[in-house]
């Protein structure tokens, strides 16, 4: 019943390279936020199959399913690369933010590093910290 990711069509509406194989990383589009300062999105998760049908069944970080599939208009690509192979940093904190060009950038106090850079929310792993910088904000 499932086929494994190899390829996407060419003529589906997302650029094949979104969503091009199994382990590329993904957001969900959170359409039922409760306030604004909720994340927009809910993730990362792991593409690891497509049904006949063309929704995606995916998995979080621990490698536990989700319980429903999803459709591609309702997901997010983070890269073609699987996360695990990515190199990634700890925050020590959010400091600030700003919008530039239409995103919203943070502030991150890196830790281990003296230097501080911004930063779109799109290259942060764990969202947690954006909810948890907003929540002081209040």
């Amino acid at each position: 019943m499932w086929e494994k990711i190899n390829k996407i069509s060419q003529s589906e509406k997302h650029p094949a390279s979104l969503l091009s194989h199994c382990n590329s990383m993904v957001m969900i589009k959170d359409k039922q936020r409760k306030s604004k300062s909720d994340p927009v999105n809910e993730g990362p998760f792991k593409i690891v199959a497509k049904s006949t049908n063309g929704s995606y069944t995916l998995e979080d970080l621990e490698g536990t399913l989700l319980p429903r599939n999803y459709v591609m208009s309702s997901l997010i690509p983070l890269s073609d690369n699987p996360l695990e192979n990515a190199e990634s940093y700890e925050i020590e904190a959010i400091t600030n933010h700003r919008v530039n060009n239409g995103l919203t950038e943070y502030l991150i106090k890196w830790k281990n590093y003296d230097e501080s850079t911004w930063e779109p929310e799109m290259n942060i792993d764990d969202l947690s910290t954006i909810h948890q910088y907003w929540n002081k904000r209040k």
